[in-house]
């Protein structure tokens, strides 16, 4: 039997990465991400917001270009200037 003729697929449209980079915590704090792996992301989109250990706002997290995300950082703690996105850029970044 072939299986794959039973199942529907989903053409993906590969891209080449002209750069990557990553993307640092601005503050320290506890991380709550909006982002995952694969997400594909704008110039200026929140990838995570952080917080003090009161929940109380300190910073965003903000995608430099657009691109995917091909690394994250798990850790729910982090410190200022900490590399917690790793994104591949369609263009290199400004």
């Amino acid at each position: 039997l072939n299986k794959s003729r039973s199942k529907k697929t989903v053409a993906i449209t590969p891209f080449i990465a002209r750069a990557s980079g990553w993307v640092r915590a601005p503050e320290s704090g506890f991380i709550t991400h909006s982002a995952q792996l694969g997400d594909h992301v704008e110039k200026g989109d929140v990838l995570a917001v952080i917080a003090d250990s009161f929940g109380t706002f300190q910073a965003n997290i903000i995608s430099p270009a657009e691109g995917v995300v091909i690394g994250k950082q798990n850790i729910p703690l982090t410190q200022e200037g900490e590399a917690i996105y790793h994104i591949a850029y369609f263009k290199a970044p400004d």
